[in-house]
């Protein structure tokens, strides 16, 4: 089973993912209308959040990084990690189809 690895800010993550010698981030982002999770009880709102996911094959580890922001967030987040070297694959919560590259 792969090990999970939850970072609370982006330097960390970037950090390790670097630390790593991985090369591409998923943004795997989320804007819809949905139960906010983190609210009590059942509350549901506008949802605008993202996650950053970097996968180290060698130890079966998943780098994981959760954000809240709009498609402004996102794009400002993706133009941050292309200037750090990275690849981005961006793909919204509702994708499944496997992308071929």
């Amino acid at each position: 089973m792969p090990a999970e690895r939850d970072f609370s800010d982006c330097d960390s993550f970037l950090a390790e993912t670097k630390a790593n010698g991985l090369t591409t981030v998923v943004l795997a982002w989320q804007q819809e209308y949905g139960q906010d999770l983190a609210a009590p009880g059942v509350v549901y709102e506008r949802l605008a959040q993202f996650w950053l996911i970097a996968y180290h094959k060698a130890t079966s580890t998943i780098l994981r990084c959760h954000q809240t922001g709009d498609a402004e967030v996102r794009a400002q987040m993706a133009t941050r990690l292309r200037t750090a070297g990275f690849t981005v694959e961006e793909r919204d919560r509702n994708e499944v189809k496997f992308r071929k590259r």
